[in-house]
């Protein structure tokens, strides 16, 4: 039985992952997405890796800055926005479209 208190998938936003979860589950969780769209980029382009390459060098390449400096204010931002709807956008402006 589902409870009426029970959250539904589209609330769960950058707000709740940044106010619900520790550093460190942040950090987990956003890293599935990033190799779930990384992947999907692949999926994409293949036999090419050009692509999920560069969305995994985004990420993983100096991953505490782009959190301080980029994740974390963009999150704070756009807090009502799916966390995979952000990592999404702001991969495009490092890997460029997905065609």
């Amino acid at each position: 039985m589902v409870s009426a208190n029970a959250a539904n998938a589209t609330d769960f936003n950058a707000g709740v992952v940044m106010k619900k979860m520790n550093a460190e589950q942040r950090k987990w969780y956003v890293s599935g997405v990033v190799d779930g769209l990384a992947y999907a980029r692949f999926l994409q382009d293949k036999p090419s890796e050009v692509g999920m390459q560069c969305i995994y060098d985004w990420y993983f390449n100096d991953n505490e800055k782009l959190w301080n400096n980029t994740l974390i204010p963009t999150f704070e931002r756009y807090s009502d926005k799916p966390v995979t709807a952000i990592i999404h956008v702001l991969s495009q402006k490092k890997c460029g479209a997905v065609k």
